[in-house]
């Protein structure tokens, strides 16, 4: 519990011997303290007590206050303007204007708003794509002027040829292009090694598949050769490669591999 000390001889304040000032500090006084002021006993304390209502002891310094004439106009003022009396006062006002504002008819502003025209948007035409594109890009043609004697020319590159792609799978994970194209080569009784396409993912793994595919690039004369299930090795399963592209999509079909041997249904096929 806080000890309370006297204002004026600072010392703790005990049992019932004080008094307290009802001016503005509200301090407290021993009674002994309070009459070397205003000679105060414990006779006028009483009677202070019995008629606490209509009496007030106030301390000398707050009787000055209380004395001097400038201080209470402005004490006078603050209470008159306090900030509750004013927001009750603008409340008041607040809810006078809205009620008048209320009885009043709706203006009609329908003639004083100016319409703007309605502006559709304008989107620009849908460019045209797949199916949808009519647009053919002209065919690029060949020059046929046998170079001579007369004919200025440049360096050019040999024509592309079309190949045929054949896909190889069920092939070991540890299989390299090059024991590929050593397989493909003497199968097909190549004079050189055939262009072979291993159909891994950049970056993955391959210990952890059970088997990979290869692609091969071959001229199209050896076509109905390389389909030929006597060509390959026993457990090799291929079909013709398609180059799924967006000039060249289709729908997902089943495409049956051919197997170069009959194996029952049930055997699981070991890489």
């Amino acid at each position: 519990m806080e000890k309370k000390s006297c204002a004026k001889c600072s010392q703790t304040i005990n049992g019932i011997d004080f008094i307290t000032c009802r001016g503005y500090c509200g301090r407290m006084f021993h009674m002994a303290c309070a009459a070397g002021q205003t000679g105060v006993t414990r006779a006028l304390m009483n009677y202070f007590t019995t008629h606490k209502r209509n009496l007030f002891w106030m301390c000398d310094d707050c009787a000055d206050l209380f004395q001097n004439p400038h201080l209470r106009s402005i004490t006078k003022v603050a209470d008159e303007k306090s900030p509750l009396v004013s927001l009750t006062e603008a409340i008041n006002n607040l809810q006078t204007e809205i009620k008048h504002l209320s009885s009043k008819p709706a203006p009609n502003l329908s003639s004083a708003v100016k319409r703007w025209p309605t502006i559709e948007p304008i989107r620009a035409a849908k460019r045209l794509r797949g199916p949808d594109l009519d647009y053919k890009v002209p065919e690029c043609k060949s020059g046929s002027k046998q170079v001579g004697q007369n004919v200025t020319s440049v360096p050019v590159i040999e024509k592309p040829t079309t190949k045929f792609w054949i896909y190889l799978s069920r092939i070991r994970p540890d299989v390299s292009i090059q024991d590929v194209q050593k397989m493909v080569r003497a199968n097909l009784e190549l004079s050189h090694d055939p262009e072979v396409v291993k159909l891994v993912a950049k970056g993955v793994d391959t210990s952890n598949m059970t088997y990979i595919s290869f692609k091969v690039g071959l001229d199209p004369t050896l076509r109905t050769t390389a389909l030929d299930p006597s060509t390959w090795p026993e457990g090799i399963m291929f079909r013709e490669f398609e180059e799924h592209t967006i000039q060249n999509f289709r729908k997902p079909s089943v495409i049956h591999l051919t197997p170069t041997s009959v194996v029952p249904p049930d055997v699981l096929i070991q890489p």
